[in-house]
């Protein structure tokens, strides 16, 4: 008899991850591949890196056949338009929106650490707070573009550092130490150099990954850009965590995931000022101890069992 399978798939700004197992999360086939964020490498790029995707786990032995739901948590997925375009890509390559969940990025790590009520703060290349309350419904706060929102996040933190040693480059600011960081990771020796590769810049991953500098720099415009970060996430999720809250009644745990929390001087911050902003227990403040697409997993066996219990 065939195996009865889920297939997850954790679709960030900078890379996607694919898990199938079991319902009871026993692992199966695992893979890699780039961003599926539309918004961060564009339409044809997020189309291309799904496909390598799926085909390594067909190269690996997964029979489609055997997927009894398949669970897509995209970054980007943000309005009926993302839905649109994300729900033809995926029919393209042969999924049933009866048996397929396509949901945003952030609520997979939500269910990998716990399931709702609860929320979730995702900062990696952008930023986006979740929550599901009590009766299931779910709340968002940021992640609407990565110009204007995603507040906090990598390539907020990227762009900022960035627009300051650039203006050091034109003669308009003082020496920060962080501009040497900055001109390291971009691999140039130079203020000329750094204006001429700022300008050439293609996709928002890149200014991302500047946001390390700030974490790795111990300078007055490091940790001031660092604390102005963690301060605005902060506040995103005091917001969300106001609006689920019953006539301000309920606690939520309050779960971190993202690239962005692996410095613990931000994790220390946000931790910091969302107790001070939200009213948050430290003790309700957890960092995300698994990988995002094993809530995938998880989300697709409550489906499941949903679907069973209602025949």
């Amino acid at each position: 008899m065939m195996e009865r399978l889920i297939l997850s798939v954790d679709g960030g700004g900078s890379k996607t991850c694919f898990l199938v197992a079991a319902p009871d999360g026993s692992p199966r086939y695992h893979a890699e591949a780039g961003a599926t964020s539309h918004k961060s490498v564009g339409r044809r790029k997020a189309s291309a890196n799904l496909h390598e995707g799926l085909c390594a786990l067909k190269q690996q032995g997964l029979d489609r056949k055997s997927l009894m739901v398949s669970v897509f948590g995209l970054s980007g997925c943000d309005t009926p338009a993302d839905r649109v375009f994300q729900m033809e890509l995926l029919r393209k390559e042969g999924f049933r929106e009866d048996n397929t969940i396509l949901c945003n990025d952030a609520v997979l790590a939500l269910y990998a650490q716990c399931l709702p009520p609860g929320i979730v703060v995702v900062a990696g290349t952008g930023c986006i707070c979740v929550g599901i309350d009590e009766n299931g419904q779910m709340h968002r706060v940021g992640g609407w573009g990565y110009d204007y929102s995603d507040l906090g996040g990598g390539q907020w933190m990227g762009a900022a550092v960035l627009s300051q040693a650039l203006l050091y480059c034109d003669g308009c600011r003082s020496y920060d130490p962080v501009f040497d960081a900055v001109m390291a990771s971009a691999g140039v020796c130079d203020t000329k150099e750094l204006r001429w590769w700022a300008a050439d810049i293609k996709d928002q991953t890149t200014v991302a990954a500047l946001a390390r500098t700030v974490f790795e720099t111990d300078s007055p415009l490091a940790g001031e850009l660092l604390e102005k970060g963690a301060g605005l996430v902060a506040l995103q999720a005091a917001g969300l965590l106001k609006a689920i809250r019953n006539e301000g009644q309920g606690d939520y745990r309050v779960v971190l995931a993202g690239g962005l929390f692996h410095s613990e001087a931000y994790h220390r911050a946000v931790v910091s000022q969302l107790c001070r902003m939200g009213g948050v227990p430290p003790a309700d403040i957890v960092k995300l101890a698994h990988p995002p697409v094993e809530g995938g997993i998880r989300l697709g066996a409550q489906f499941l069992s949903k679907q069973k219990d209602a025949r």
